[in-house]
């Protein structure tokens, strides 16, 4: 069975999100959900453009698939940006370098995960 490559990204995400956070319980456990969050934050809004980005295809729904895009961007965004108020709003304490770095590890990951899958030639199973 072939696994979407996003759902590959998205499981890749959350495993490495786990296995630091994990990790970082042995340090503290305010450092290792304050990276587990940020990575949360990033991983999804990601999936809502993905989805809200891929709904169409074809040449026929071009006009579709660039508003899609449009769309599923901005909602990412706002969902981002909701994410990290959520976040400080309700999360005490709560470490800034490791939710940040949460964050930038997902991101990082991502990268990877794509250029494996370009490497692969598409096949995630």
């Amino acid at each position: 069975m072939v696994t979407s490559p996003v759902w590959f990204n998205a499981k890749a995400q959350f495993l490495l999100l786990l296995v630091v956070s994990l990790a970082l319980l042995v340090v503290d456990d305010v450092h290792a959900y304050s990276f587990c969050l940020g990575g949360v934050v990033y991983v999804v809004p990601n999936l809502y453009f993905v989805h809200y980005a891929f709904r169409y295809r074809g040449a026929e729904n071009a006009l579709l698939i660039a508003r899609s895009f449009s769309w599923g961007e901005s909602g990412k965004i706002a969902l981002a940006v909701c994410g990290f108020i959520l976040v400080y709003r309700f999360v005490h304490p709560l470490n800034h370098a490791a939710l940040f770095s949460g964050f930038l590890a997902s991101i990082i990951i991502q990268w990877f995960v794509a250029f494996f899958i370009v490497k692969s030639g598409n096949d995630t199973d």
